[in-house]
């Protein structure tokens, strides 16, 4: 199977049932779901049918023009293990709650990550896993995916014209059609296989668009490697302290690595062209590929360092396993840049994106098995925090283990309900319960409050009325004041001052991530007002920590341009005005 490769007519029309088989088994499944059938209710069945049935007769559609054998291999093969892995992290992950919407797409990342890496592998088996085509291959079954997926998508936007003209005109017939399962399903896999048959014989346009993709990036690579090496340059003057004083570090440096990574295999492309850059450009790319496991590790120790100070979640043991596998990559391509290799730019660039082709698919596959469970890890930790007392009775976040923690995390609070060893034990108790007793949205009262876990600035102010804690958990959609909500909260400060000069106090949430602003409300009438946002903090020099600990010992006052604003040792932040807001 390799571009420009003819398909039979009984190839064609193997695809095509191929895709309709999928589509019809979703139909079934989704109508067990509707219906709440047993044989469906199960979490763990739940996703892996859901996942056999959308990915094995996709990979096996991809893969017609093989050997028969081979492709049936293929689809057994994505069975099993869509099966087997979908299975277990449904058991694990699901439980009915709230966060099983955010678990599923997870899963849906994974499964769709795992399958895409593998697939090239499973398909180039026969020749030893040749480089070159393993690299067309890749290449192919990206660009038949996209460009069908989107073939299909304008399909369903004539269909949606085609229902509202009618419509306009009192046919309502084609909408109710349309929307019904036992249509859509069924047209949509359809039109998926037809998609696939038409792009399979358009080799031009499969050529063209990797082509095209490798061209635009060749373009950039430089440009890329410039930033590494002037970023790296500026570690070094500025040092890199200023990067754990944000909570982007970590996600920033990763992006760096993995940009270098895509852009260079993709420049490499098959690894049988000439050269691709002059020699006044090889040494510099060489250059930034050779210092990119510093990077790599600086985003690697970023995470520690959040996870040292409030321990692990699932998103991090995610990050945790993102991070080590550029790590690896990063390695890979500076030594890769380093050693030199005849008749080939990067030749030792072969081995290591086959070897971590290998090594994805392995990370992939432990994310969603026991073997390296993230929810049961970040449970584990979380409780370990809690016994320990790195993180007090009060500032626990039982919430994430009943809406985030999976079965796990329900397990965790069930053993926390029946606690009597710990000197708060009667107060995990009472909030364990209620947060086993949450419904799937976990109602506010089993939600940390601002007023538990935020200090007050200046500490003569506390304890503050009820109604301005009231005032700020009403605006549950500031991102400061679910951020504040969380184990984060003791970072927060309540700063109480009068911004707007009208004699009385106003009151600001600082958060502690630097990318947020702080909401400042007044008072209007028996309501509250939102009067401004302040960047904190969002000034030249500004050292988070430094200015937390000056509000703390009382090292601040507040200077006068339009709205009051804080000076905290030196440094003046902005306040970013707000018109209109209506008082609560």
């Amino acid at each position: 199977m390799e571009e420009g490769d003819a398909l039979a007519r009984s190839e064609r029309l193997a695809i095509v049932v191929l895709a309709v088989a999928g589509s019809v088994l979703l139909l079934v499944l989704q109508r067990g779901v509707d219906a709440e059938a047993a044989w469906i209710a199960h979490p763990g069945v739940r996703i892996a049918a859901f996942a056999i049935a959308a990915g094995a007769p996709l990979a096996a559609a991809l893969s017609v023009g093989l050997a028969v054998a081979r492709v049936a291999a293929i689809a057994v093969g994505y069975a099993l293990a869509y099966g087997g892995t979908g299975y277990a992290f449904g058991t694990s992950a699901l439980t009915g709650g709230g966060g099983d919407f955010t678990a599923i797409c997870e899963y849906a990342l994974l499964a769709w990550l795992g399958g895409f890496v593998a697939l090239p592998l499973a398909q180039g088996v026969d020749r030893g896993w040749h480089y070159p085509r393993l690299y067309r291959l890749a290449w192919r079954n990206a660009l038949l995916l996209v460009l069908t997926f989107v073939f299909t998508g304008l399909f369903w936007i004539v269909l949606a014209l085609w229902a509202g003209l009618f419509a306009l005109i009192g046919f309502d017939f084609f909408a109710e059609l349309f929307e019904e399962d036992v249509f859509h399903y069924p047209v949509t896999g359809l039109v998926v296989g037809l998609g696939l048959n038409l792009l399979n014989g358009l080799d031009r346009v499969v050529t063209a668009a990797r082509w095209t993709v490798r061209t635009l990036l060749w373009a950039l690579l430089p440009l890329l490697a410039a930033l590494g090496l002037l970023f790296a340059a500026g570690l070094v003057l500025a040092g890199v302290t200023p990067l754990w004083e944000t909570a982007s570090a970590a996600s920033l440096l990763a992006w760096l690595v993995l940009l270098h990574v895509v852009f260079t295999a993709t420049t490499f492309g098959d690894g049988e062209g000439a050269r691709p850059y002059p020699r006044v450009l090889d040494w510099p790319l060489r250059a930034a590929l050779a210092i990119l496991p510093v990077f790599a590790g600086l985003a690697v120790y970023a995470l520690w360092l959040r996870v040292a100070q409030h321990g692990w979640t699932h998103e991090r043991v995610y990050a945790a396993v993102v991070l080590t596998v550029l790590a690896l990559y990063a390695v890979g391509y500076a030594v890769a840049a380093v050693l030199p290799s005849r008749g080939r730019w990067l030749g030792y660039s072969i081995p290591v994106n086959i070897a971590m082709a290998w090594v994805t698919v392995a990370a992939v596959a432990a994310l969603a098995t026991p073997v390296l469970d993230a929810r049961a890890l970040a449970v584990a930790d979380q409780l370990a925090r809690l016994h320990s007392g790195d993180v007090s009775a009060q500032d626990f976040d039982y919430r994430y283990l009943a809406r985030h923690g999976g079965r796990h995390g329900r397990e965790a609070l069930a053993t926390l309900e029946r606690l009597e060893d710990h000197p708060r034990a009667a107060s995990i108790r009472e909030r364990a319960q209620a947060a086993l007793a949450c419904d799937p949205t976990c109602p506010e009262a089993v939600k940390p409050r601002l007023a538990e876990r935020v200090p007050v600035r200046p500490e003569s102010a506390a304890p503050l009325p009820e109604a301005v804690w009231q005032a700020f958990e009403a605006r549950s959609d500031e991102r400061a004041v679910a951020q504040c909500r969380s184990a984060q909260g003791r970072e927060c400060r309540l700063l109480v001052a009068d911004f707007d000069g009208d004699g009385g106090n106003d009151y600001a949430l600082l958060p502690s991530r630097t990318w947020l602003t702080a909401p400042v409300l007044a008072r209007s009438g028996d309501g509250w007002r939102l009067i401004g946002r302040l960047r904190w903090p969002r000034c030249t020099g500004c050292d988070v920590d430094d200015m937390r600990s000056r509000l703390d010992r009382g090292e601040w006052s507040m200077v006068k341009p339009d709205l009051a604003v804080p000076r905290i040792g030196g440094k003046t932040l902005a306040v970013e005005p707000v018109q209109g807001d209506a008082a609560d």
